[in-house]
Formats: C-alpha cells, structure tokens, sequence
C-alpha cells in the first residue's frame, strides 16, 4: 500500500503510493556512513544507506499534508495540484474504507495519523480478520523530502545517464491498497494512485521541475468467473474512455506486463490497467483522469465481492487460495518498485508490508502433484494474460494476446468459455501481444502461433475442398446408378421381345404327354416337332 511513508510513485501492487504504490521516497535529509568493515587506509568499503525522518503519531487527522511554505507558494494552495491530488486520495481512502465497512457489517477499520518533522505524513487504515476481508489496507501519503540521484532513478524506474548528480527534493503523495478477502471465490484487489514532483537538484538550480502521474487498478482471483472479469474490465475501459480511448488497451497491456512473476514465468492476476511516469498529457487532465480512476474503484470491485463472500467453499479451495497468495507476496517482495524502493530507503515498514496478506502458502513442486483437480489447477490462464478484456468490441480490437486453458490448467468453470480470448493471455486479444519478456520467447511463441493459424487456414481450405470432392463423387455416382437402371430396364425389355411368345401345337408323344400344351417356340420344340 501507499507505503504511507515515503513511497515513490511507480507503479506496483504494494501499498506505497507510489513506483509501485508507495510513496516512499526518502526525505534522505541525511546520508548515514556505517562503520568501515575494511581499517586500512585509504581502503574504507563504505556502505551509504538513506536516512529519512521517523515519523511523529498524531492522535487526529490534519486538515492537510502540505506545508504552509514552499519553494513555490502556489503549492500550498487549495487550487494547486498537490492540494487537489491530496484532497482526491484522501477522499478515496474515505470512500473505499466505508464501501468496506458496509460489506463487513461491524469490524471498522484501525486508523494510524502520522506525520514526519520536515512536512507531510499520512492516514494508515488496516482492517483484520473481519467477516469477509481477512485482512484489507487503504493507506494515504504525503511526502516531502531530498533523494539522491540512484533513489530518484529508482522511484521513476529508470536509469538515465544524463541523470544530474546530487540530491533531488522531491514532494509525493498516492492513495494505495490492497483488500484480502477470506473467501476464496472472491478476488484480492489492488489500486494505488500517485502524483510525484521533484524540484531542481540542489546542486544544479534552475533545472526544470519533473513531475508526473501514476498508478491502477487490478485485481488477483483464485478462481476465475467470467462475469467477474468482464465487470471488472468494463468499469475500467468506461473510466479510460472518457478521457482516450487509446488509454484502456494501454494501460491494460501495461498492466499485464508489470505484474509479471519473471522466475514463475506467470502473470499475478488478471490484469487491469496501470500506469506510471505519465506526463505527456496535460498536467489538468491527468489529474481529472486520476480521480476517475479512484473513483472506480469501488463500483468496479464491490459487486464482485457481494456477489462471491458467502459461497460456501472446501479446505482444498482455501489451499488453493493460499498457493495464489504465496505468488503474491512472491511479487510484491521481489519485482514491486513501491516495496522494493520503501525497504531500501527506510519508509514506514508497516505501511510498506500492510500489502501482505495474513496468512498464504508455498508447496514443493506443487503444479506436479495438484494436476488435474480441476478447481486448483488454475495457472494456465496466467502463463499468457488473457483476454480477460471486456466482451466489447472495442476492446477485441486491441486485444495482442489470449490464452486457450486446457482441462488441467483452467481457473474453474469460466475458463472452460473462454473461447473468445482463445488467441492468448491475458491481454489484448486478436492480435499477438509481446508481453514483456526480455528473453523474446513471447515473440518467438507470438511467431509460431501466427504460423500455426495460416496452416490451419490451409488445411480447413483442402479440407473443404475435398468435401466438395466427395460430394460431387456422390452425385456421379447417383447418376450413374440412374443411368444403369434405365439401361436394365431397356434391356429388359429388349430380351422379352426376342422370346417371342409364338403358339406351338404339340403333336405325336409330346402331345398326349403333355395335353397338347401351347410352349413358346424354341429350337428344341421346333426340332422335336419336326
């Protein structure tokens, strides 16, 4: 979740609002030198490590983040974007965690106000073993500090060589969470929204001020339900839409790539969007379009959750369940920018971790000894993200990849209907999709499917012809059946008239043996009458 400490944004599953949901970047107001592990002179190994402010518990919630004073006096304003974007996710969080709360019937959110020395702070909101989320995280960060250059490159998910030298002050703030219900029917949601502003470093001023926007919105099932996934993708086309239409297919691709376990070869969930770095659009528009999204967030996500938490389940569902969670924390803990950049540079641990859920599970060599149990074998659907797009048209047309799930790799009964994103994963559909893999075995497999598909063109082709080659075959041959019954029946005819039916008076022995019978005349009665 936000690492409602300092977490920059990027764009990841783990509650720091920023990079990858954290809004973490250090108020590195001091570079700490730990003791030399090498005495000898001129040979210290010197270990640097980030130092930021502790945070300050407050016992009520501030009207804002924002310092009184800054660099520039506009950022303090209520019309400024740092005094918009906070009053947005602040917002949010009050949205979501009610939209909780009305689910859970009666266990309430627990609620951590804190604040550091050098301005800003935050809202941490965690809700455990309740009745239907086991454990549910809505964390807001406001954040001001100075990074060095490798924690700037770290936040933004780059490495620049042209990247100034010396320490960047830097002002962050995002909303992010992640909600863990019990039941395992109902799908683990993450969003995280973030707005991330440095100033010129100190060293170099009147630089130009960097800034831009970050964030999504996706969701991990257990078990996959087609309606489920539909929903959830629609309410996110709808709040792209509004703003470009070339936003969803986008940030869905994106999104599909980022939450990519590399060592598992296995995407975490089933996509939605995401996106991060954003700022080649105006600075008002993204920030509208920010809002939108945030505000999806509960439509999008809620009615899944009503529909799915008193489905009765077995011990091997809620296994199965924990297996998806260990892929999880596998991610989060590993690839995540927002965790990754918060554990480095000293954020706030709990806000940082408040993504993991309470309980998940690892088994040896568990895809072995669970195959072909239908429920738990649900993996296959997230070797290639699937098309797990909208059922719009719209959305097919940018679809780049789905997946076909097969009898022991399907997330229960949805994927057994999936023919329509049948071309490859998750993601965007008719047409082939590399999804990031720095390998290129994506486009090797994306290149052999496409082969595949003209040889199955072809042979449908010689297929149909050679139908059509026995159908016509069929018909000569019924023609040639009535030929040869007409030609039977003309030769019928033929030998009733050679035996001509004559009268013969038999005479003699032949007579009174046979009562002078009338025979056809033959050449044998014609001889023995004669």
């Amino acid at each position: 979740m936000a690492s409602h400490s300092l977490t920059l944004p990027s764009s990841s599953p783990t509650f720091a609002p920023f990079s990858s949901h954290q809004i973490l970047p250090p108020s590195l107001s001091t570079v700490r030198f730990s003791r030399p592990i090498n005495t000898k002179p001129n040979h210290h190994s010197l270990r640097c490590s980030v130092s930021i402010e502790k945070e300050v518990p407050e016992t009520e919630r501030p009207f804002t983040f924002l310092r009184d004073s800054d660099d520039d006096s506009t950022h303090s304003s209520s019309t400024s974007v740092r005094a918009r974007f906070e009053a947005m996710i602040r917002g949010a969080q009050d949205s979501v965690c009610e939209a909780i709360e009305a689910v859970e019937s009666g266990p309430m959110f627990k609620e951590d106000v804190w604040s550091r020395p050098g301005g800003g702070g935050g809202i941490s909101r965690v809700l455990q073993d309740g009745n239907v989320f086991e454990k549910a995280g809505v964390n807001v960060s406001v954040v001001y500090g100075v990074m060095p250059p490798e924690a700037y490159r770290a936040a933004k998910g780059s490495a620049s060589s042209d990247q100034k030298p010396g320490p960047v002050p830097f002002f962050a703030a995002g909303v992010s969470s992640v909600l863990h219900p019990k039941n395992p029917f109902a799908p683990t949601l993450h969003f995280n929204y973030r707005y991330f502003e440095t100033d010129a470093p100190k060293d170099v001023p009147g630089a130009p001020r960097q800034w831009w926007f970050g964030g999504g919105t996706d969701f991990t099932p257990a078990y996959i339900f087609e309606d489920d996934v539909k929903h959830f993708h629609t309410i996110q086309k709808q709040a792209c839409d509004k703003f470009d239409p070339s936003f969803y297919p986008r940030f869905k691709k994106w999104c599909d790539d980022y939450f990519y376990i590399k060592h598992r070869d296995e995407r975490r969930g089933l996509g939605g969007i995401f996106f991060d770095d954003l700022n080649d659009y105006d600075q008002e528009m993204l920030l509208k379009f920010s809002t939108e999204c945030a505000n999806s967030v509960v439509p999008a996500y809620i009615p899944i959750v009503e529909k799915r938490k008193d489905m009765e389940f077995t011990e091997q569902h809620k296994a199965w369940q924990q297996l998806r969670r260990g892929r999880y924390v596998e991610f989060n803990l590993v690839y995540d920018r927002g965790t990754t950049f918060g554990l480095k540079t000293g954020g706030r641990i709990e806000s940082i971790l408040v993504s993991l859920p309470l309980s998940a599970r690892w088994e040896y060599d568990h895809v072995k000894t669970g195959r072909g149990d239908r429920g738990v074998e649900a993996i296959g659907c997230l070797y290639q993200p699937q098309g797990v797009d909208i059922a719009c048209d719209e959305a097919k047309k940018h679809r780049e990849k789905s997946s076909t799930c097969d009898d022991e790799s399907s997330w229960f009964e949805a994927c057994e209907t999936h023919e329509e994103y049948a071309e490859s994963e998750v993601d965007d559909e008719s047409s082939p999709v590399d999804y990031g893999e720095p390998d290129g075995s994506f486009e090797m497999v994306k290149e052999e499917i496409e082969r595949l598909r003209e040889e199955n063109k072809v042979y449908s082709e010689m297929v149909r012809e050679r139908d059509e080659d026995k159908r016509e075959a069929i018909r000569q041959m019924s023609l040639a059946i009535d030929i040869l019954k007409e030609e039977n029946s003309e030769l019928k005819r033929c030998v009733s008239s050679v035996v001509s039916q004559r009268k013969v008076k038999l005479e003699g022995f032949w007579g009174r043996l046979v009562g002078n019978w009338i025979l056809p005349k033959t050449d044998s009665t014609s001889r023995e009458s004669s």
